[in-house]
């Protein structure tokens, strides 16, 4: 767990080798199967797997087989909504969060996989509430870069570009100089007018070169018609 939260390329792949020896060892405990789910989906998401789509399914099924060890434990309901949420699969991820708020209403990753699922889904409004939610529950979650960015992309899709360029700053001072983050800075900022720092936002997305996530990619196969806005509107201000 150390490993997996410090969210870098190699130690995500020393974490899926601990959980893998962690499950021989104990192969009927639900947690090495939830943890190998959450680095498997982890893997994939951020940019460092070779093939993405093996590596979710190794994270569904591992996520599913927690659940089948332990069905009252409400990380392997989690586990199992982050992995499908990926795949398109969201009627099941949004059913797998209700299930861990079922079990532990207070579960701050349960709200804030409720709000992910529902962005991917196209519901960028009812993304926001169960997004606050969770962040409020868990304010030093080690992976609030990310729901900070998941946060930011909601408010900009349900038209609140105000909120989601603070959110979005959220994430830039948990990560800095990350590219998916600086990418919803850079859309915000053309929201409101803000040219000048929509410029800078893309100038440090290239000088920091950073290869992990791109979620212009995630919503190309998510939400089409939202990864073709964000190639639009950064493309036309390029041009400009």
């Amino acid at each position: 767990m150390w490993e997996f939260h410090k969210f870098t390329h190699p130690t995500h792949l020393a974490a899926l080798d601990l959980f893998r020896r962690a499950i021989e060892i104990a192969p009927h405990a639900a947690d090495g199967h939830i943890w190998l789910s959450r680095t498997y989906t982890g893997v994939a998401v951020y940019g460092w797997a070779d093939d993405p789509d093996a590596a979710l399914r190794q994270a569904m099924a591992a996520g599913l087989r927690a659940v089948q060890l332990d069905d009252k434990n409400p990380y392997a309901h989690y586990a199992v909504a982050v992995s499908h949420i990926f795949v398109g699969l969201f009627d099941i991820a949004i059913r797998a969060a209700e299930r861990t708020l079922s079990i532990s209403p207070s579960f701050a990753l349960g709200h804030i996989m409720s709000g992910v699922a529902r962005l991917y889904a196209g519901q960028a409004q009812g993304a926001i509430e169960p997004l606050e939610h969770g962040l409020r529950l868990n304010p030093f979650d080690p992976q609030n870069f990310a729901w900070n960015l998941q946060l930011a992309t909601a408010y900009y899709f349900a038209g609140q570009p105000g909120h989601g360029l603070d959110a979005a700053q959220r994430a830039l001072d948990l990560r800095t100089h990350w590219s998916p983050a600086l990418t919803i800075v850079a859309l915000c900022a053309l929201a409101l007018r803000d040219q000048e720092k929509a410029r800078s936002a893309l100038a440090e997305m290239r000088a920091s070169g950073d290869s992990g996530w791109d979620i212009t990619r995630w919503l190309t196969k998510l939400k089409p018609q939202w990864a073709e806005h964000i190639d639009q509107v950064l493309g036309g201000l390029a041009l400009s």
